[in-house]
């Protein structure tokens, strides 16, 4: 824990000994602490991220507005922070102040200051030896050297006009003064100026503690883009969320490849296209135990846990093809498709059972560990594919012989539309006239 203080902020850096906490976590923790602190008037508490970029899950975000006069940008940052502490659930909505410190503006003029036959940067040298002196060779005391400055008193030097009476030598030798070639103003600079890609950037923060932070995050991005934002001014989210939205997306045409991939396959093993959809329901059997097994362990739903969902889409449909492919060789033998179902699910048990078993206990130590690579963990992995598998092998037991027995019928049902409609045509084209 790091506290810090200023003339009118004050601020504390809290480390956490565990990386990667819950959505859930980070709020019952920002609650906590706001719980703990006293209530001081005049007195707001922000929570913040020390890098704009960073953060990006549920908790963080920052809209970040790009341009060219610092001015102008404070003025948006202003207006959109005014709107976002009008949303449910954002909180903690900050932006970089525009003043933070005094500075003294030198204005010089460059017309007045040649005729003196003097140039700029005889100007600058002198203010640089008013304000901060010039070091001397240093000054050998016998056995030791004395470093040396040459400066102003202080009291000579701590006002405006100790600096608009230094005299400035010329050329007609008359008595020119400092301020008789230089204006003066006191005025207010931000603390530090941020750029992005040669833009001037300014962020407004904020946190998000509600439970719909995909519908809050398209509000405030119907927000920002209402902005009649001036010409060569644009906004954009930070790094962390464009990151995810762009995962989002890629992850959801891998889900779809995956699914063609899987269907493709097992329609040629099986030569069948209705069986493969009995199977492929397997899938969604997971999604119950993969929310169940992510919300009791308040693992959160990162780019790991979608890895996980891929991963499960190729293992969990092994169990309902070792059901089927069981049920087809009873079937086969000349049973009917009921008494196939029941001879192939009292067989395939308990191998089914003894695969998930095996894959949930060797999933065990990576999804109770703490091992990550390049700072991703992946234990969000692990658990997704255990509660995966833990509901998928009870529902594909239970509910995959029904969907089988349906869709057997819907193939016999398609089959005797085929036939019949390929016999009316047949009827059609051998039909002889008298």
């Amino acid at each position: 824990v790091y506290t810090y203080y200023t003339e009118n902020e004050a601020g504390t850096t809290i480390t956490l000994n565990r990386e990667n906490l819950g959505d859930d976590e980070m709020k019952e923790l920002r609650t906590a602490i706001r719980e703990g602190l006293p209530a001081t008037p005049g007195v707001r508490i922000i929570f913040d991220e020390d890098n704009t970029d960073a953060g990006g899950s549920a908790t963080y975000f920052a809209v970040k507005l790009f341009g060219t006069d610092t001015t102008t940008l404070y003025r948006l940052a202003d207006e959109a922070a005014r709107r976002l502490d009008t949303m449910d659930g954002v909180e903690d909505v900050s932006r970089p102040r525009s003043t933070g410190r005094r500075e003294i503006q030198v204005s010089l003029d460059r017309d007045r200051i040649a005729e003196l036959g003097q140039t700029t940067a005889d100007i600058t040298q002198i203010m640089a030896f008013t304000l901060g002196g010039v070091r001397l060779d240093r000054f050998n005391a016998g056995d030791r050297e004395i470093i040396t400055w040459l400066a102003l008193r202080l009291e000579d030097r701590s006002r405006l006009d100790d600096l608009r009476q230094i005299p400035i030598a010329n050329a007609g030798g008359r008595p020119v003064l400092l301020g008789d070639v230089a204006a003066f103003e006191v005025i207010e600079q931000p603390r530090q100026i941020e750029r992005e890609n040669r833009k001037v950037r300014v962020s407004v923060k904020g946190t998000y503690d509600g439970e719909e932070w995909s519908e809050t995050r398209k509000s405030i991005e119907e927000m920002m883009n209402a902005f009649n934002l001036p010409a060569g001014y644009s906004w954009s989210w930070n790094d962390r969320i464009v990151e995810q939205a762009n995962e989002d997306a890629e992850m959801g045409v891998n889900f779809l490849l995956a699914l063609m991939l899987v269907y493709l396959v097992m329609a040629s093993l099986f030569e069948s296209l209705t069986q493969p959809f009995a199977i492929l329901f397997a899938i969604p059997f997971a999604l119950p135990g993969t929310a169940w097994m992510l919300a009791i362990t308040n693992t959160p739903f990162n780019l790991m846990a979608q890895i996980g969902l891929l991963i499960l889409m190729g293992i969990v449909v092994n169990n309902g093809i070792v059901l089927i492919d069981h049920v087809n060789y009873f079937r086969s033998e000349g049973y009917s498709h009921e008494e196939a179902i029941l001879r192939a699910g009292r067989d395939r048990l308990r191998p089914i059972l003894m695969t998930a078993a095996t894959t949930i206990i060797g999933l065990l130590p990576l999804a109770i560990g703490g091992v990550n690579v390049s700072g991703l963990l992946y234990y969000p992995m692990a658990r997704t594919v255990m509660g995966g598998l833990i509901s998928s092998v009870a529902l594909t037991l239970l509910v995959l012989p029904y969907i089988s027995l349906g869709t057997e019928g819907l193939s016999n049902w398609l089959r005797r539309v085929w036939q019949g409609s390929r016999s009316a045509r047949l009827k059609i084209t051998t039909e002889v006239p008298n």
